[in-house]
């Protein structure tokens, strides 16, 4: 049988790209720029599309499983990526804004990379 291009069913590939997304959100909580998670999404969507591409290509049920499990894993992994993405943008545009507020300027929500209307889940994070 045929392993995917990158095997998440292996507990220690899960558990490195884990431990890869909560490193990139420290990364990014510390400088408190989105960068580091805008990279972790578009690798988790690249991972994605090659897991897709390969299973296009399949012959067995055994590999049909076995990508499309991990196919699923990609999808959680991206939207947990996304959501830290969206966070740290959050956190971005306030600290601009409380850098702003010192040169008395207010253009609040210029900068947003993307408009989340998720305000009422990041209230408590």
């Amino acid at each position: 049988m045929e392993v995917p291009f990158i095997d998440l069913t292996n507990p220690m590939y899960l558990g490195f790209a884990a431990v890869l997304l909560v490193l990139c959100i420290f990364l990014s909580k510390t400088t408190k720029t989105n960068t580091a998670c805008a990279i972790a999404v578009l690798s988790y969507l690249t991972i994605l599309a090659c897991h897709t591409v390969e299973l296009a290509s399949v012959g067995s049920s055994e590999l049909v499983i076995l990508l499309s499990k991990n196919i699923i894993y990609d999808e959680t992994l991206t939207f947990g990526a996304f959501l830290a993405f969206l966070w740290m943008d959050r956190v971005e545009i306030k600290e601009k804004e409380k850098n702003n507020k010192t040169k008395k300027t207010k253009k609040r929500f210029e900068d947003k990379v993307i408009d989340d209307d998720l305000d009422f889940f990041f209230k408590e994070v």
